[in-house]
């Protein structure tokens, strides 16, 4: 499914693979704030809760109410404010689900002068330098080893029994950036790695360029849809130009 929304230039597909938990959410503002951009990757055991109706409903949840929370909070510190709304998230979630199910996810806020990007967890985020795409090192990497450990992220709204098992590993920290109004950014779940690289993003860009973002959606979606056989999960991917 593909999403344009020139008003805002933004453009966006959602890849389903098996289970479809993930979800963007786009809310409007009347204030300084433009619009925002909830990019989530939902998820649920399911050897201890069946279907998939559980992590599409956390991913729900938070695209709801982390933008709500985090907007309504007045502090100049960012970084604070993504703390604090991440703990109060993170605790309603638990009240949802107190174990078994999660989501991880980017939250895009856009002013007339600057973006703001808080980001949870394992997911990708890029800005265009000019000449091509680069990782944002703001963005840490939660990535853990699913053969040591029982989870492959350890930054994650939710999962009430591994935090309570390891709460010095297992967090809900969020990393913050600004970025100029103007600046395109890329944000893909973790499914999105699996069949379009960084080099295949830039390779693109270079190709197809910034005039027209439907042109540029498309095309990254169709790159997608022909590696379809080399993908094992649910992926989305989120442009703002």
């Amino acid at each position: 499914m593909i999403v344009n929304l020139p008003k805002y230039r933004i453009s966006y597909s959602l890849i389903p693979f098996k289970r479809n938990q993930d979800l963007i959410k786009i809310k409007n503002f009347t204030n300084k704030i433009i619009f925002s951009a909830s990019v989530i990757d939902g998820w649920n055991n399911l050897d201890e809760i069946k279907g998939n109706v559980p992590g599409k409903r956390v991913a729900s949840f938070v695209a709801e109410n982390f933008p709500k929370i985090f907007t309504s909070l007045q502090d100049t510190n960012i970084q604070r404010m993504a703390e604090k709304t991440a703990k109060i998230v993170d605790e309603k979630v638990l009240k949802l689900y107190p174990a078994h199910a999660s989501c991880v996810g980017a939250f895009l806020f856009h002013y007339s002068d600057r973006n703001i990007i808080v980001a949870v967890g394992s997911i990708f985020v890029y800005i265009w330098s000019g000449k091509s795409w680069k990782k944002l090192k703001e963005i840490g990497d939660y990535s853990l080893d699913p053969s040591i450990y029982p989870s492959d992220v350890s930054c994650f709204f939710g999962r009430g029994e591994l935090k309570k098992q390891d709460p010095d590993l297992y967090k809900v920290n969020p990393d913050t950036i600004l970025i100029p109004t103007k600046t395109p950014i890329f944000i893909g779940t973790d499914g999105t790695e699996e069949f379009i690289s960084i080099k295949d993003l830039n390779e693109l860009t270079n190709k197809v360029g910034f005039d027209y973002s439907e042109k540029f959606i498309s095309s990254l979606n169709d790159l997608a849809s022909s590696r379809k056989s080399s993908q094992n999960d649910d992926a989305s991917i989120f442009v703002k130009f």
